[in-house]
């Protein structure tokens, strides 16, 4: 009876470790960048705002801060940021924002440069 007590823990620790893994933020978090326009007069103003967009779908300045890469503010207004999909999607849909897509890495190859280079 001892032995089917133990696998009875085991498998209700097993059960919810599972339950908390689907029930927490489990969904992966990827740079994207949200592209807002034309560049603001006051890069201060446009990092400001990008926090503040920011900050609508995640909890906390500090998320908010570990979840910036980067601002952008010099050619255009936008920001690069760790989102999960449903986060993009929600900045996506907000006033000012133009788009939000994943970021990604682009190779050159000699194939690429097409026949202009000889």
């Amino acid at each position: 009876m001892a032995c089917i007590g133990k696998w009875t823990l085991l498998m209700l620790i097993a059960l919810l470790c599972g339950c908390s893994a689907i029930l927490g933020h489990s969904e992966k978090r990827k740079v994207h960048i949200a592209y807002m326009g034309n560049s603001h007069a006051n890069p201060e103003k446009a990092t400001s705002l990008h926090q503040k967009v920011l900050a609508k779908v995640l909890s906390g300045k500090e998320e908010v801060s570990r979840s910036m890469v980067y601002s952008y503010t010099a050619s255009f207004s936008g920001f690069a940021a760790k989102l999960s999909t449903t986060e993009a999607a929600s900045i996506s849909k907000m006033p000012g924002v133009v788009s939000v897509f994943p970021s990604s890495v682009k190779n050159c190859t000699r194939q690429d440069l097409g026949i202009f280079w000889g």
